[in-house]
């Protein structure tokens, strides 16, 4: 698993996306659920993310972000 964090105008910009890898080195396929926690600074357009991954492969999840107030110590939480 590992996730990162695009914005196309740098720490003021008023949206990005953040990108998850799942990464399932399993024979059997793996799916991951989960759910965004409320963030006052930054807020997914989805609250709840589900994806499969077949054994042996990636998967790539894309989820738009709109930023209401740039601030590094409220990072976005997700429960999975």
């Amino acid at each position: 698993f590992g996730a990162h964090y695009l914005s196309p105008g740098g720490a003021s910009a008023e949206g990005g996306e953040v990108f998850f890898t799942f990464t399932n080195p399993g024979k059997d396929p793996l799916t991951v659920w989960g759910r965004f926690f409320h963030g006052h600074g930054v807020s997914p357009q989805q609250r709840q993310i589900e994806v499969t991954v077949a054994p042996g492969t990636s998967e790539k999840l894309r989820v738009p972000v709109e930023v209401t107030e740039a601030r590094d110590d409220e990072p976005l939480q997700l429960d999975w």
